[in-house]
């Protein structure tokens, strides 16, 4: 069984993906509900010790309550840390015999890291945001990662980093990359060179790589490069 949130209705999934599934439930977040979390963050209620987890409303934890009503798993697996409220029910009752979560991303240290970028660029609001958010996340981390039997990250120094901050030593780490296969050299017969970036512009380190790249690295393929180029940029 597959059970996701998504914004706007259901998802596209490709077929083999629904083959593997014996049910999906999808979790949807409406407009309204969209726009008060991204462009109005003061009518969101934030706790001082806890973050704000995306889309969590007591409605949508019911249910998700009557979704797994009767049922029992032999794994659950989690993406991400903040999707553990919709399985809290479940941990303080015998649902499964293993839990796993994939972290993804250390929230703290990524939103720690935001903070210092924001605060590179003069947003000090954000920059104090963020550094807030780290601290929560730091709570909430420590108060659910020793609930799992297993924890995935994407690096080695993630391991080491849950292993030293939080004395957690249920790591594997699953890598979020994959090699591309090496292919032959084909002589270029055209004169304009094109770029693709592809990356959501609800992440700000994307929108300041994007906007430092055609401020200071075009000027300068611009004076330097013997060809034409094309820059597209798909957010």
């Amino acid at each position: 069984l597959m059970i996701t949130v998504f914004e706007f209705g259901k998802p596209a999934l490709e077929p083999d993906v629904m083959e593997m599934c014996c049910n999906a439930s999808f979790l949807t977040v409406g407009p309204l509900e969209y726009f008060l979390k991204t462009k109005c963050p003061s009518f969101i209620w934030r706790s001082r010790t806890t973050p704000e987890l995306i889309f969590l409303t007591k409605n949508r934890l019911a249910e998700v309550g009557r979704l797994f009503s009767g049922m029992h798993f032999d794994v659950i697996h989690v993406f991400r840390l903040y999707m553990v409220p919709y399985i809290q029910n479940m941990l303080e009752q015998d649902f499964a015999e293993r839990l796993q979560l994939d972290l993804d991303d250390i929230e703290s240290t990524t939103r720690m890291r935001l903070s210092k970028l924001y605060d590179l660029n003069g947003d000090t609001a954000m920059s104090n945001r963020m550094r807030l958010e780290a601290k929560q996340y730091e709570n909430l981390e420590l108060e659910m990662l020793p609930i799992f039997d297993q924890v995935y990250v994407c690096s080695e120094g993630d391991k080491h980093r849950i292993y030293k901050g939080y004395n957690y030593s249920r790591v594997k780490v699953l890598p979020n990359t994959i090699e591309i296969p090496k292919s032959s050299f084909v002589e270029r017969k055209i004169t304009l060179f094109k770029f693709l970036f592809v990356g959501s512009f609800g992440y700000y380190p994307n929108i300041d790589a994007v906007i430092y790249f055609c401020d200071h690295i075009i000027p300068l393929m611009r004076k330097h490069s013997p060809m034409k180029f094309l820059l597209k940029i798909v957010g």
